[in-house]
């Protein structure tokens, strides 16, 4: 028997064994690793939630929500009547709440606002862009059509001078399209009330911010207020699902577009597989999983006879690679159902945050909720995280990739906001 701490053990060990592992708290991490001689059997202790995959040679660290600090993963190999034990030490990151800098609304910064958009430019890390959404002057549901970005660098704000007219629309969804200073703007609800269709390409390129229709055959769809909107690639299709639209109401209807910025394109009603499906809702914590194809959906206003609405508790799935919808649970007591919180992809963690929301339209619920997105593994945490912000209703949250964080802010509860925390993941 012999033994190392991350280094190569002959003739039983690891190759160059990585010494600098760090995993976000209650996040994963998958881990390949190389033995010596290739035909080790490779098993792993039980701590970490630490599995070791079917190859046999990755492994995939979960560590539990309050779980922090250095920690240490046992390793043992047999190799044709040899063995070592190797430990394999890894970090875990706590997540914590962070301010960012201040402004002063409608004079160096965006005003206070509910149901906007919030994107990263993807040709700059470092620019983030908020558009419209529902202000608060002169009065609260006031649509707006203004844009600004922010250099998260130095937190400075810059008006966005539009070159033609934006869409009149609060509550659509901006989609920012991959690779492209480009995004597709989708729905939208009128100061009269009004659902439209619409579908506008924005093209953001800080030389450019111009506003164009997407051409399109528009005689198999309509507008919605705060449905999901989804790029589809594998597929090459958008999706819109869910929503509300002053003609059929609340749905869970899906439609698909297949057309490009400058190509027309066509809508089609999408069948999905016979089967359970979601009643319908607006106002949905959703998130595009591209790892398992998969659209999840929680939560989220069924309408209802009364103002507070009637909130759904169920949490879905859209497969899509088969047009079906798979309920993955009826609710959880832990997470009660809401409408229009804070919702955000973490995609390197595979795990979907929620933070915020209203069950009646009076108050806020508290607390911030992870779901795990690994298949058969999906379940809800409620994460304990210091220096939370002021909770509230109708924030908008946004993916900073380049930080490792998730930047959330505006919205209202106690008071209306205008401000970014963020979350260091």
């Amino acid at each position: 028997m012999s033994s190392s701490s991350g280094t190569l053990v002959a003739p039983c060990g690891l190759v160059n064994a990585p010494t600098d592992l760090v995993v976000s708290e209650g996040g994963r991490l998958l881990v390949t690793l190389t033995t010596d001689p290739a035909a080790a059997v490779l098993t792993v202790g039980d701590v970490l939630n630490t599995v070791l995959q079917e190859d046999g040679r990755t492994l995939k660290i979960k560590p539990a929500y309050g779980v922090v600090g250095p920690q240490e993963i046992p390793l043992h190999l047999e190799c044709a009547g040899t063995s070592a034990d190797v430990v394999l030490p890894v970090n875990i990151r706590a997540l914590r709440w962070s301010s960012t800098p201040s402004w002063m609304p409608g004079r160096n910064g965006p005003l206070a606002r509910e149901y906007g958009s919030i994107w990263m430019d993807s040709q700059d890390p470092n620019r983030l862009l908020v558009f419209g959404g529902f202000v608060y002057v002169p009065r609260q549901f006031t649509v707006s059509w203004d844009g600004w970005s922010l250099d998260v660098t130095t937190g400075e704000w810059t008006f966005l001078s539009m070159t033609n007219d934006p869409p009149h629309l609060a509550g659509g969804r901006m989609l920012n399209l991959p690779g492209r200073r480009t995004s597709f703007y989708y729905g939208g609800l009128t100061q009269e009330s009004d659902t439209p269709y619409s579908l506008m390409n924005f093209d953001y390129a800080p030389d450019a911010l111009s506003w164009a229709p997407v051409p399109a055959d528009t005689s198999n769809t309509h507008g919605d207020y705060q449905p999901a909107f989804i790029l589809d690639a594998p597929r090459q299709r958008f999706l819109t699902l869910c929503g509300v639209n002053t003609t059929v109401g609340y749905h869970c209807g899906i439609n698909a577009f297949h057309g490009s910025e400058t190509a027309p394109g066509g809508w089609l009603s999408v069948r999905p597989a016979d089967g359970p499906a979601p009643t319908g809702r607006n106002g949905i914590f959703y998130v595009h999983d591209e790892e398992t194809e998969r659209f999840i959906m929680f939560s989220g206003d069924q309408g209802g006879t009364t103002a507070a609405g009637d909130m759904a508790q169920d949490l879905w799935a859209f497969e899509l690679a088969e047009d079906r919808w798979v309920k993955l649970s009826d609710g959880d007591p832990s997470v009660i159902g809401r409408r229009n919180g804070a919702y955000m992809l973490d995609p390197v963690n595979h795990r979907m945050f929620i933070w915020g929301g209203t069950a009646n339209g009076m108050t806020t619920t508290p607390g911030l909720f992870a779901l795990d997105l690994d298949r058969g593994e999906e379940h809800w945490d409620r994460v304990t995280v210091d220096g939370e912000p002021p909770i509230r209703t109708s924030a908008m949250a946004v993916y900073d990739a380049a930080r490792a964080r998730m930047l959330v802010g505006f919205g209202n509860g106690d008071a209306i906001y205008a401000d970014l925390w963020a979350l260091e993941l």
